[in-house]
């Protein structure tokens, strides 16, 4: 239900922006973006009730303990778009755009072919916990992460070579000249190896969320945000795209690494209880 209603949200947001635009010019998009929303919290509410039920504190402290951690460990995932502006916004005219172009179509394909396997691996994970079948929970948890890696493989490689193609003919035009899409194509090799890890984030996070270590997962990424900053801060003192690349492959790597190392822990004590 939930991807379905991002799904039909990202449409109408681009149905509006189309029909507004020659009207209302830039505005479109913030009007797009606020339906979108509207209609995403409409789909996953099963109703919206008048009265405000009454908050029971007992009940919300340990709902917001819990998502703390979560929150943060989002909050310094989801940096490497601060990342990637910070620094990028320091390069010649019109980088930017270069960079945003293809990180974004890197990041969108990764996430689109992996979005099956994060929706289903935690519920399914949870239950095999929760009845104590830990060597199940331990094979589900190893085959997911392999045909994530190899979906992200495929959707990378697709893009490596079918999104120079796409940007030739989606964009060059207007202010969007040849030059342009010839300054873009290096990029998508640039950032090939940290768009491996953009669809795997959270598969690798899920085992942990689901024996309840999120604390450990928010540390191991604002640890991975810290490191990641550093380096692409040491390496820019000659600005360019690799800096950048490898900034973001030691964010995204970084938390993956960290929490499958904390995860193989964790499996050796539940497979020992089983």
């Amino acid at each position: 239900k939930f991807p379905m209603a991002q799904l039909l949200g990202a449409v109408i947001s681009l149905i509006i922006t189309v029909i507004l635009y020659d009207l209302l010019g830039v505005w479109s998009l913030v009007i797009g973006f606020i339906f979108n929303i509207l209609v995403q919290f409409i789909l996953i509410l099963p109703g919206v009730k008048i009265d405000l039920p009454k908050i029971d504190i007992a009940i919300i402290y340990p709902l917001l303990l819990a998502w703390a951690p979560l929150i943060i460990s989002n909050f310094a995932l989801r940096s490497d778009v601060l990342l990637i502006r910070a620094f990028g916004s320091q390069l010649g005219e019109g980088q930017l755009v270069y960079l945003n172009l293809v990180s974004k179509m890197y990041s969108i394909g990764s996430g689109l072919v992996t979005i099956g396997l994060q929706v289903l691996l935690l519920p399914n994970l949870l239950e095999r916990l929760n009845f104590g079948k830990f060597v199940e929970a331990d094979k589900l948890v190893t085959k997911t992460k392999l045909v994530s890696l190899v979906l992200s493989l495929i959707s990378s490689l697709a893009i490596l070579y079918l999104g120079p193609i796409l940007i030739k003919y989606l964009f060059v035009g207007g202010k969007f000249s040849f030059t342009d899409y010839q300054n873009t194509t290096p990029l998508f090799l640039t950032f090939f190896i940290p768009s491996l890890a953009w669809g795997l984030n959270n598969i690798f996070f899920q085992p942990l969320i689901a024996i309840k270590k999120t604390w450990l997962v928010g540390l191991i990424n604002v640890f991975s945000v810290i490191v990641a900053w550093s380096f692409t801060s040491f390496l820019f003192k000659t600005p360019s795209m690799n800096a950048i690349s490898i900034g973001l492959s030691i964010l995204l790597f970084g938390s993956i690494i960290g929490t499958e190392l904390v995860w193989q822990i964790e499996r050796q004590k539940l497979l020992k209880s089983a």
